[in-house]
């Protein structure tokens, strides 16, 4: 799909003139902003569009994230951006301005006391019927198609995985063939979930004291935890998280941490754990340059390492 007025006009029903496209970052998406002009008045709109070394992402389409935003996200009470159109390569949402944030520095405590209520806010949703087009953990078949991905990346990537972090090797041998069964318990008190909540995700907004929610290409059915362990492991460095996880965990959850909270906390972090390994089966390319991948993988392995993961199913 090549943006052009055109193309635009037909997105947005309205004449479009002047249309410049500035790419403005490559994540799982190649993400540009649109400067164009409208009843000659000066607009922005953000693009995204896939990346060709990340397709084929399991659960996840941009058709899933623009039935997201027009059958689910009028019904919650959090920030997301308006999506103005979308189809099987693109998605078309609002520009919205963020604070600065770095994934290298993880996410400050103003963030996190922002971020973890509007979490508890999201989780109070309730999944409906018709929402069976969102991958639940509790679908047998979605999870063995994880846990096959993971099989398939820890036998053919464990040194290269190992090389970021070596005290992983007995998590992942361990693992191997179970993986099936840690996503299992994460279909248990399902709630709605972000999928791929971090500080990137869901920052703090420009001027305010307010976060909003990006990217719902692949939300999820299962253990509201399994978001809380995705933004703690990925947004905090491996030092500050060792030393404040358990204090965010229980002010997430407002009463003191139980240990099937633990559990479940600990099973959302083989989760994380074992999602890169699962991308890694798909592009194993991810492991041989030095990105922030590499940085945000290896606080993946090493949390699972010091949760002793292996522990939780048998």
């Amino acid at each position: 799909m090549n943006p052009t007025p055109d193309w635009l006009e037909t997105v947005l029903q309205k004449p479009i003139d002047e249309l410049r496209v500035e790419l403005i970052g490559q994540f799982s998406s190649e993400v540009s902003r649109l400067h164009f002009m409208s009843a000659t008045k000066p607009e922005t709109l953000i693009l995204k569009r896939p990346r060709y070394e990340r397709d084929e992402r399991v659960g996840e389409s941009f058709i899933m994230e623009g039935q997201f935003y027009g059958s689910i996200a009028p019904q919650l009470k959090i920030r997301l951006p308006v999506c103005y159109g979308y189809g099987d390569d693109f998605i078309v949402l609002e520009d919205v301005a963020t604070q600065v944030i770095s994934f290298k520095n993880g996410a400050t405590r103003a963030h996190l006391e922002r971020a973890l209520p509007e979490l508890s806010v999201l989780h109070k949703t309730t999944p409906e019927a018709e929402w069976s087009w969102i991958p639940t953990f509790a679908d047998p078949e979605f999870n063995n198609t994880l846990a096959n991905e993971f099989n398939r990346g820890w036998e053919r990537n464990r040194k290269a995985l190992l090389d970021l972090c070596p005290e992983f090797a007995t998590v992942g041998d361990h693992l191997l063939g179970r993986m099936q069964d840690y996503y299992a318990l994460l279909g248990q008190q399902a709630t709605l979930l972000q999928g791929d909540a971090h500080l990137e995700n869901i920052p703090l907004m420009a001027g305010t004291s307010k976060v909003v929610f990006f990217d719902w290409q692949g939300p999820r059915i299962g253990n509201a935890v399994f978001d809380i362990a995705y933004f703690l492991v990925m947004s905090l460095r491996t030092e500050e998280r060792r030393r404040s996880e358990m204090y965010w965990l229980t002010t997430y959850q407002g009463t003191e941490v139980s240990q099937d909270d633990l559990m479940f906390y600990r099973t959302a972090v083989a989760a994380r754990a074992s999602a890169i390994v699962e991308i890694s089966a798909r592009h194993p390319d991810v492991l041989c340059v030095d990105s922030g991948f590499l940085m945000v993988a290896k606080r993946c392995l090493t949390a699972a390492v010091d949760h002793a993961v292996q522990e939780v199913v048998s």
